[in-house]
């Protein structure tokens, strides 16, 4: 096992630098003035002399690779460089802006899970009846509508309709839980669904796959009571491709936070994102990116680590 996470651990760190080697070549290939694109300020009525100058003191003037390598080192050092819209550092740009992203995940993703792993054992446990049905379209719902139309659509209701709920902004929980509530409730209720809706259907397959396995049935022949055997014996065998569809889900609640908080202004790093490419903010946008692979590579070796706690015969060479 601990081989086998140092060597998962070496390729996400490969791929981490691909991506960050991509994403560095993708943003010098792109149309503009490189200068504008990395101070924010245009280069109109300087003379070609001091735009060498300018370009020299940026270190413009020098090999891409030779760029790119003192770039790296610096992102290694925690150093992004300074954003082209305000000057500030990328690097508490977007340490600031994690904490909103955090706390919204956090809640979307403990959100999703409950939603989806319970209603998903209700649908397979009422196999064919009602509840099954809407379940089923609860989630066909939450996979097919794009979260733009669930969030305006809660937006209409909670807070136009209804006036329950603020239409956006964002609190600390730590500062003042009531209301961080309030105005986390719309936009995880959007995440949360994303995540809820893929593990519904999945969860109910899978149960009730593993219910009809002979050793679920010895159990029930044995007088073991119904929920005994949900829980302790065909749950646990069934959350395998349950929890590979929550590690995605994972990974996808930082592209659905571009939109989520845009929709309902979180100060987060998806917000950040949609503002970086609107302003042509090439530094922190790499940044960003490079700190959205870091952590979808992240959630991957996770997953891989919990297959083993969940069964423990699965071994890794």
């Amino acid at each position: 096992m601990t081989r086998y996470v140092i060597r998962s651990t070496s390729q996400s760190l490969f791929v981490v630098v691909l991506v960050s080697m991509l994403v560095f070549a993708i943003m010098r290939a792109l149309p503009g003035d490189p200068v504008a694109a990395l101070t924010g300020e245009s280069v109109a009525g300087y003379d070609a002399k001091q735009v060498e100058e300018l370009k020299a003191s940026l270190g413009l003037d020098r090999p891409i690779p030779v760029q790119y390598g003192d770039w790296a080192w610096d992102a290694i050092r925690g150093d992004f460089g300074k954003s082209a819209r305000n000057h500030l550092a990328v690097t508490g740009e977007i340490r600031s802006r994690l904490i909103a992203s955090v706390q919204l995940g956090l809640v979307a993703l403990v959100l999703g899970l409950i939603i989806g792993v319970a209603f998903g054992i209700i649908a397979a446990l009422r196999q064919g009846s009602i509840i099954d049905t809407l379940v089923t379209l609860v989630a066909m719902s939450g996979i097919a509508v794009p979260t733009f139309v669930s969030s305006m659509l809660l937006i209409w209701v909670f807070t136009v309709e209804l006036h329950w709920l603020p239409i956006g902004g964002f609190v600390n929980i730590w500062d003042d839980p009531a209301l961080a509530a309030k105005r986390l409730a719309m936009p995880a209720g959007v995440l949360a669904m994303t995540i809820a809706a893929p593990i519904m259907r999945h969860t109910r397959s899978s149960l009730l796959e593993v219910l009809r396995y002979d050793y679920i049935r010895t159990a029930r022949a044995k007088g073991l009571p119904g929920h005994s055997v949900v829980i302790r014996h065909a749950l646990r065998n069934s959350l395998l491709p349950v929890v590979t569809v929550a590690g995605l889900r994972m990974a996808g609640l930082l592209e659905g936070s571009v939109i989520v908080e845009s929709m309902f202004s979180v100060p987060g790093i998806g917000r950040l994102a949609v503002a970086s490419i609107s302003a042509r903010d090439y530094p922190t946008l790499q940044a960003i990116v490079v700190v959205f692979a870091i952590i979808t590579v992240a959630v991957n070796l996770l997953v891989d680590i919990l297959y083993t706690l969940l069964d423990p015969t699965i071994e890794y060479s």
